[in-house]
């Protein structure tokens, strides 16, 4: 396999959700808001791992501690 070629795992918005501990709902939410970039094959819907792990690192900022809160308006802020 070269560089060029790569086998990608989607995601699902369920295993999303599961991962953020979050209900898929609010996973759909963020798609449809187009906060998360996601492809649509067929009927299904699946978001590509760089895209979760962009629309993750965006909610997080320099020099923060604690926990952040990820918020549907794509703000985040810190809990501590």
């Amino acid at each position: 396999m070269t560089n060029e070629q790569r086998s990608i795992r989607f995601l699902t918005p369920s295993e999303i959700a599961e991962t953020l501990t979050l209900a898929p709902a609010t996973v759909y939410n963020l798609i449809n808001s187009g906060e998360l970039k996601a492809a649509r094959i067929g009927r299904s819907l699946r978001v590509d791992p760089q895209d979760f792990e962009a629309y993750i690192n965006q909610c997080k900022e320099p020099g923060m501690s604690g926990l952040l809160t990820l918020r549907l308006d794509g703000d985040c802020y810190n809990d501590s």
